[in-house]
């Protein structure tokens, strides 16, 4: 346990615990038990499993002070407070008396709480538990602890209370913060750390306000409150609850305003959030003409966010949102990497978590923008009578609402359709193959075996679609400058061709081996790429017939690299909703911002190249040869 933590949980200084350590030492060493220093840990007790019980049994005689009844009215209060239910067990327990004598004073407990407009409910198989407004709530933790009569015993419950322990670093970096945003101190900052945890862990237990009334109404706080708002977002996500800490914050300052220059300054990061939001969504209309009316909301979003980006990169605060960075990676590593290299041109250096979310409001804009052209076409063939193509159509007219539906055609007719038009995706109740686009067999009658697996599907149309578009904008936009070569990033003993596969997870730990074996990666990293396809699907199949697989920089790759893997006969890549590939490409992502996925996406995207590597005498230098 650090020292710090150790002056938090006895309501004293940090210089105090270390004045007292000399002594814990001599008591723990009686017991055969040591203190030793660790560092990144703090102090730790060391002994053997019966040292260790002995030093407990002797703590245990210990007894504590008994509370007078004043006393004991807050820390009942408090503990109710703290907990969505308690027993009248757990409030004896909290006070050091018997269960009979909390119930004797219950009474008083009511009376203070109903002051605060808060009733005490009896919760069937619960205990007893709060009924109020939020605000009355908060306003009833805020006056126990300002008028608490025995600040050790609440410090003690708040220390034992698992979820104030969670939020507890939180508040104490928001304080942090907020000191330096007000440029002052605060009168008593354990009081307001208290405080700001106690809000973060009323909101993780989803009791949150409805309303901003209790805002500041002085037009001087405005932008002073507007900061605070903008440093919170990184840690609560509701505006109202931002308003009502950056509102208690501000009520506990002591000092001046912020000064001038601080308020220039504030007005500089605004100007440089709208600036920096209209490169992004300028650079993205060099690939998606994009609809201004339509994803308005969504660019004021993206300013609105990159703000308090701004604001953590100029105070060095990181934001830390592995899984978000991950499956962004996973699901969006397109325009995620596109985000990552237009911030770069801009001269941002973002971490990989603000990153991503900005990049997944670059999606939301690319999406919203794309119209007709990212509407998924789906070919209906069907060789049966025209009563059942007429049941069959009409059943999947209503399962593929928003997909452009072309037929019932018969096995003739699709062939024709096909030669002069693209489609996404092909149901057929009969046998018809076709290189062009996948084909999904179904029963005529179209069982609930056979929506699921459509739904499926169609699901990841849209996705499928945008990223086949981006990749072809992005070639188009990049064909002015210069070629993308394969050899550019794959050596030629990191490709190989195979005739067949007996499985997806074979080819992909048959395409990763190269780089195994040469200690790029290490098996841990091919078991991480599997993994990711069973969790979150074929999102990996970005451009058809291809699957760019990869997995976290700190699943055990020592450097960037990839390789690649071509299949004369289809895979069938996917646990569900299973996509027909030929190539597996495997990436190293050892650095997030010289990912190749983009160029290699825009040579194994372009129509002359699908066509080759459909060829049976496909070879390893004809791949390497490929460019976009």
């Amino acid at each position: 346990m650090l020292i710090g933590d150790v002056a938090y949980r006895f309501h004293v200084s940090v210089r105090s615990v270390r004045n007292d350590l000399s002594q814990l030492e001599q008591f723990a060493h009686i017991h055969n038990v040591t203190l030793e220093r660790k560092r990144g840990k703090g102090i730790v007790l060391v002994g053997t499993p019966s040292s260790m019980q002995s030093l407990l049994r002797t703590l245990e005689t210990y007894g504590r002070r008994i509370l007078d009844p004043e006393e004991r009215l807050s820390v009942m209060t408090a503990s109710l407070l703290l907990r969505d239910s308690a027993t009248f067990q757990l409030l004896a327990n909290d006070c050091g008396v018997s269960r009979q004598t909390a119930i004797r004073d219950f009474s008083e407990v009511e009376a203070v709480l109903k002051n605060e407009c808060i009733s005490v409910v009896r919760c069937q198989g619960k205990g007893l538990a709060l009924e109020a407004d939020e605000l009355n709530i908060r306003h009833a933790f805020v006056q126990l602890l300002a008028d608490n009569p025995c600040p050790d015993c609440i410090s003690d419950l708040v220390a034992h209370d698992e979820d104030m322990c969670l939020c507890m670093p939180f508040a104490k970096e928001i304080v942090q913060h907020a000191k330096a945003i007000l440029g002052m101190g605060f009168l008593n900052e354990d009081y307001i750390e208290t405080l700001v945890c106690y809000i973060l862990c009323r909101i993780q237990r989803r009791h949150t306000i409805q309303s901003a009334s209790y805002e500041f109404e002085l037009s001087s706080n405005a932008e002073t409150l507007d900061s605070l708002r903008i440093m919170l977002e990184q840690y609560v996500s509701q505006r109202d609850e931002r308003t009502y800490l950056a509102t208690l914050i501000l009520s506990q300052r002591i000092g001046p305003f912020p000064s001038q220059r601080e308020r220039t300054e504030a007005d500089a990061m605004n100007g440089e959030a709208e600036k920096l939001s209209r490169q992004l969504v300028d650079a993205l209309g060099k690939y998606q003409q994009i609809d201004g009316v339509a994803v308005k909301d969504v660019i004021s979003m993206l300013t609105e966010h990159i703000r308090p980006a701004l604001y953590r990169k100029h105070n060095n605060i990181q934001l830390h949102d592995e899984n978000m960075e991950s499956y962004l990676r996973l699901t969006s590593p397109l325009i995620l990497e596109f985000t990552s290299s237009t911030l770069e041109e801009c001269g941002v250096d973002f971490p990989p978590s603000e990153i991503a979310y900005i990049a997944m409001y670059l999606t939301s804009i690319f999406e919203a923008s794309g119209g007709e052209d990212l509407v998924p076409t789906i070919l209906f063939v069907c060789s049966f009578g025209l009563a059942t193509s007429v049941l069959l159509k009409s059943r999947l007219e209503r399962l593929l609402f928003g997909c452009r539906l072309v037929g019932p055609k018969s096995l003739g007719e699709a062939e024709e359709y096909l030669r002069r038009n693209d489609v996404d995706l092909i149901i057929a109740t009969c046998e018809f193959s076709t290189s062009v686009a996948p084909v999904l067999r179904v029963n005529p009658m179209l069982t609930q075996v056979d929506i699921d697996r459509v739904k499926g599907y169609v699901n990841q149309l849209p996705y499928t679609k945008m990223s086949s578009q981006f990749v072809k904008h992005y070639a188009e936009q990049k064909h002015e400058k210069t070629f993308h070569r394969v050899t550019d990033y794959v050596f030629d003993d990191d490709i190989q061709v195979i005739d067949a596969c007996e499985s997806w997870q074979s080819a992909i730990r048959l395409a990763a081996m190269p780089l195994v074996q040469r200690g790029l990666m290490e098996s841990r990293y091919v078991e991480t790429m599997i993994h990711a396809v069973c969790e979150l699907g074929t999102y990996m199949v970005l451009t058809p017939g291809t699957a760019y697989v990869h997995a976290g920089v700190n699943d055990g790759i020592s450097d960037d690299c990839a390789a690649i893997l071509v299949s004369r006969s289809p895979i069938k890549f996917g646990s569900e909703n299973a996509k027909n590939v030929r190539v597996i490409v495997v990436l190293g992502i050892k650095h997030q911002d010289k990912s190749d996925l983009l160029a290699l996406a825009s040579i194994f995207g372009a129509s002359r190249n699908l066509e080759s590597l459909a060829r049976s005498d496909i070879s390893t230098k004809t791949i390497a040869l490929m460019h976009d």
